[in-house]
Parts: structure tokens; sequence; C-alpha cells
């Protein structure tokens, strides 16, 4: 997981989405993670990116941070939006305490960049969900494969 933080594109996102990919991120984490997302539906790199490296963030933050015990990826779109969540049974965290970090704006920036809105939803003892829609400019696109041959 340490890689996927740096910033590493996987290949995984690139040839399946962010659904696969966070499939992928999640073998390794400490904590059991629950991924539900249709692996079917795609939309820009540009969107794809943002939700991947948004949930994976969220995700490690729960692991780090959380105490959580277990963890949930939902992503889910229509032709108008592509939704995601990523929410831990952990210790939450009282927002008027703590504020907003680095992190919690590094989310914000990525989600509102390709025209999203990103909500932070917690509460000490309740854990802990981050919410994101992005609007899909023109319904879901297929993705090139890498393993196609001319």
């Amino acid at each position: 997981m340490q890689q996927l933080s740096s910033g590493l594109y996987p290949r995984a996102l690139l040839e399946a989405g962010p659904a696969a990919a966070l499939e992928v991120a999640a073998q390794n984490s400490p904590i059991p993670v629950i991924m539900n997302g249709n692996r079917q539906l795609r939309w820009t790199p540009a969107i794809e990116q943002a939700v991947y490296f948004s949930c994976l963030e969220a995700l490690q933050n729960a692991i780090k941070h959380g105490a959580a015990r277990r963890i949930m990826i939902t992503i889910s779109g229509t032709s108008a939006a592509l939704d995601f969540e990523v929410s831990d049974d952990g210790r939450g965290f009282d927002p008027g305490r703590v504020g907003t970090g680095s992190g919690t704006a590094n989310l914000a920036d990525r989600i509102a960049a390709v025209g999203g809105r990103l909500e932070i939803i917690t509460r000490p003892g309740l854990g802990t969900a981050v919410r994101g829609s992005i609007p899909v400019p023109d319904r879901v696109v297929p993705q090139p494969s890498l393993a196609a041959t001319p």
C-alpha cells in the first residue's frame, strides 16, 4: 500500500477501472475491506483517477487514524453521476474540534477538480464516511485495455 500512497498509477486502474483497482489495493489492508462496485461501468480517465486516489486516501486514513474493524468502499454510477463512499466502523471524530487537515483538503480539491463535491460524515464513536459525487459530463465511456492486440 506504500507504493500506492506515493501516487503511482496502478495498471488495474487503466485496464479495469476504480472498483477493480481498489479491490487490488484492499488486498494489502490489515483491516477487512468490503468492496461494492460495478466493474462494468467506466468513466473518463480524469474522473476515474480522482475517485481512485480519493478512495485510497480515505482507506489509508481509516486504517491509520480510525481504529476501524471493517471498512466498506462503494462505487456506483448512473448516466448523470459517479458516486463513491468509503465508510468505517472506527472511532470517528468531532470535526469541530479536529478541524480539516491537509489530507481532507487534498480529497476535496481532487474531487472539485473534476467538478464534484465531497462530504465527510463523522461523529465520535460512530465511524466516518467519506462521500463524493461527480457529475458525468458524457455518460460512461469504455476504456482501452492494455491487453488488447491489434
